[in-house]
């Protein structure tokens, strides 16, 4: 009869140590006793006890052993990313300690998409505010679900995200830019070369998908559906934006995406927004933070940022935007794009 995991997690919490933990990548990486040994500066025979001491408060087997060094085995290797989270996870710490430490600074923790980096961020001068009320700014960028799950673990203090359709309990959210939809492409493109773009035009070219479950991509897919048009679609989707800019620079391909996105590669004059009406909308831009006993150093980050945001337009030009009031214009898409 095989073990409770809730019982395996109590030995854990109990008997095991981070040394567990290092032996256990660097037996992985290294193949060797003797260089994982070296490698976290303990003799080979305290290695082996280490391994052996882990295997059991788990009660299942993590290397096989032969002549030629040790391999994981399918447990070893199924753990192995979860061991290698937790280790940077205590780099991290340290990091973090060590700076607070050396500057003497407070600590905010922002969670953050990255159409709000590039549109609310940028904005916000974020370093030379940093620098002025002496405070450690720790940015981390992910998409809607994993900023979500940050927020329920209390792991930042306030995230810039579109506008939820549900907000978590005990926090509130508040719009700082309204955002909307851009036609994409590299300023080679034939399209770009000409003042006036019809409609029509746009389907003659190749189009680059949208991530999936993406606000763009549905967008993308209903404007299609309504003008009764078959684009080619190149088969890549990606929230890399490295990856879509270089397909963009590749070849004469249109791209549909939220202004806060592309607004740094158009200012740059590295690609060309194309003058076409999208008929669609997209939700607007704001900071999520706590609504009771909010920190003095959220509320003085979330003051700054209204401030900084008060022309309430990631769009300075706002051209490319349908009025909701339009009786014929269709539904708004749903939930805004993880990781834009």
């Amino acid at each position: 009869m095989s073990t409770a995991p809730t019982v395996l997690a109590s030995r854990l919490l109990a008997r095991a140590r981070f040394r567990h933990l290092q032996v256990l990548v660097r037996l992985a990486e290294l193949g060797s006793f003797s260089r994982a040994a070296q490698a976290v500066g303990l003799t080979q025979p305290a290695v082996t006890h280490v391994l052996a001491e882990l295997e059991r408060l788990l009660e299942t087997r993590l290397f096989d052993r032969g002549s030629r060094g040790v391999t994981p085995t399918a447990a070893g290797t199924a753990i192995l990313p979860v061991v290698r989270r937790m280790l940077e996870s205590i780099d991290e710490i340290a990091d973090i300690a060590a700076a607070l430490h050396r500057d003497g600074a407070s600590l905010l923790r922002i969670g953050a998409i990255s159409g709000a980096i590039s549109a609310v961020l940028a904005r916000a001068q974020i370093g030379e505010w940093s620098q002025r009320h002496g405070v450690l700014v720790e940015i981390q960028e992910g998409d809607v679900e994993k900023i979500q799950d940050w927020v329920a673990r209390d792991a930042i203090d306030l995230a810039l995200i579109r506008e939820p359709a549900i907000v978590p309990v005990g926090w509130s959210f508040e719009r700082l830019l309204d955002d909307g939809f851009v036609v994409l492409c590299d300023r080679r493109h034939p399209l770009a070369q000409i003042p006036s773009v019809p409609t029509e035009a746009l389907w003659k070219y190749p189009w680059m998908l949208g991530p999936l479950a993406s606000a763009p991509r549905r967008a993308l897919e209903q404007w299609t559906a309504r003008e009764n048009a078959a684009p080619e679609l190149r088969l890549i989707a990606t929230r890399s934006m490295a990856v879509a800019w270089m397909m963009l620079k590749e070849e004469p391909l249109l791209s549909l995406m939220p202004y806060s996105i592309a607004c740094s590669w158009l200012e740059q004059g590295e690609l060309a927004r194309l003058p076409v009406e999208v008929p669609f909308t997209i939700e607007p831009l704001g900071v999520l933070s706590p609504r009771e006993n909010a920190s003095e150093l959220v509320s003085l980050f979330v003051a700054h940022l209204r401030q900084c945001c008060a022309t309430g337009n990631a769009d300075p030009g706002a051209t490319n935007r349908l009025a909701s009031e339009s009786a014929s214009a269709p539904a708004r898409p749903g939930p805004p794009p993880a990781g834009s």
